[in-house]
């Protein structure tokens, strides 16, 4: 009877090593059976053939051994059982890797300095915001380097080599970057000259042209020519150009001048009338040829009494000026009428003299309105007088 237990025992142990050569079954003091691994434990530069789950091999390929253990499920692969790793040991990647961060991040704190090397391309992609900072210096190096979006400089901008435009042209002597909405450019500088500081000097080189600065500005060429005004214009062709004014602009200091384009006039802002006056002024007068004058209208160049006419406006005017003149000492008042009136809208004085003028005058009248000049006073003395008129705008 305890034949037949010992050879039951014994088919059990041998049929177990058949289903599994790295499992056996052993009855311990207690006679409880158990099951114990028999792994194979391997050291070589190559991995052995037919492993099976859980055996171990040293990899003896230099610089260090590598333990590796076998795991069979779900995908045979050896598997590095080891504290080596990119922390503690150098080494090469023998094939490529992928970390999946899993929207999870990666950081690294304390490195005294970080590099990466690689002779083919390295690339840093994000698809929201990237940002390098450094609170001294920052470098790009590379034979190129592009820039492809908008690009924003918060401080100063130094070029020490050429600007090249959209068609990787770095320009001319005297060429100006324009735009078309699109790309830019270097073009020819046609509208303006090109200023350049020469010592207390400044110089335009377009087309010959030279403007200096001392004291006096010209324009123009002045070569073995005195620059004799402040601004000093020297051409054979059109030396200066106001562009005409479609509409009146509003004036603010005197001096101010523009060109009205409906009558060809160039006008100035007088800054004591407060008013657009034109440059040119037009004189008329009156006189009588009769040492007896008094109380009367003088005549025009016609000899008819100025009640009989006047001085016609062809546009708007202001009377800027007044004067008179007899052949002795006289005391008598010249009134300058409007439209057969009998109002005086300007008058001038004369006390016991031979003349006298007023240069304040500002005095409107409007077009189509007619002037005429009146001798208040008797026994004048053959009495001539001059207004002085301004075109208004």
């Amino acid at each position: 009877m305890i034949n037949y237990k010992l050879l039951f025992v014994f088919s059990l142990f041998f049929i177990s090593l058949k289903i599994n050569a790295q499992q056996f079954k052993v009855v311990d003091n207690k006679g409880t059976i158990n099951t114990v691994n028999n792994n194979t434990v391997t050291s070589a530069t190559t991995a052995p053939l037919n492993p099976l789950e859980g055996d171990i091999w040293i990899d003896t390929n230099s610089p260090n051994d590598v333990i590796n253990i076998y795991d069979a499920l779900p995908t045979p692969v050896w598997k590095q059982f080891s504290n080596q790793n990119i922390y503690t040991e150098n080494g090469t990647i023998t094939t490529d890797r992928d970390v999946n961060g899993n929207g999870k991040s990666l950081r690294f704190y304390g490195l005294g300095s970080f590099h990466i090397y690689d002779v083919f391309d390295v690339q840093l992609n994000s698809t929201a915001y990237f940002q390098i900072n450094s609170p001294i210096s920052l470098a790009l190096t590379s034979a190129n380097i592009s820039l492809r979006g908008n690009i924003t400089a918060d401080n100063d901008f130094y070029l020490k080599g050429a600007f090249k435009d959209a068609t990787n042209n770095t320009g001319t002597t005297g060429q100006v970057l324009s735009s078309t909405g699109a790309v830019t450019n270097w073009v020819d500088n046609t509208a303006v000259s090109t200023w350049l500081a020469l010592d207390d000097n400044l110089t335009a080189d377009k087309n010959d042209t030279e403007i200096y600065k001392n004291d006096n500005v010209g324009i123009g060429d002045f070569s073995g020519t005195t620059i004799d005004a402040k601004l000093h214009v020297k051409s054979t062709d059109v030396p200066f150009k106001i562009q005409p004014n479609t509409t009146t602009p509003t004036g603010t200091s005197g001096g101010q001048m523009f060109v009205d384009s409906t009558n060809g006039i160039l006008y100035i802002y007088d800054g004591t009338r407060a008013k657009w006056l034109s440059v040119d002024r037009t004189m008329v007068g009156w006189g009588v040829n009769n040492a007896n004058t008094g109380n009367e209208y003088l005549r025009q160049f016609n000899g008819a009494q100025s009640n009989r006419n006047g001085w016609r406006m062809i546009r708007n005017a202001t009377i800027t000026a007044i004067s008179a003149q007899t052949d002795i000492n006289q005391t008598w008042t010249l009134e300058i009428r409007k439209n057969d009136g009998t109002t005086a809208i300007a008058s001038l004085t004369i006390t016991n003299q031979q003349g006298n003028h007023n240069n304040t005058l500002n005095i409107d009248v409007n077009e189509g309105d007619f002037i005429q000049a009146y001798c208040n006073g008797t026994n004048v003395s053959h009495p001539e007088t001059l207004i002085e008129i301004a075109w208004r705008k």
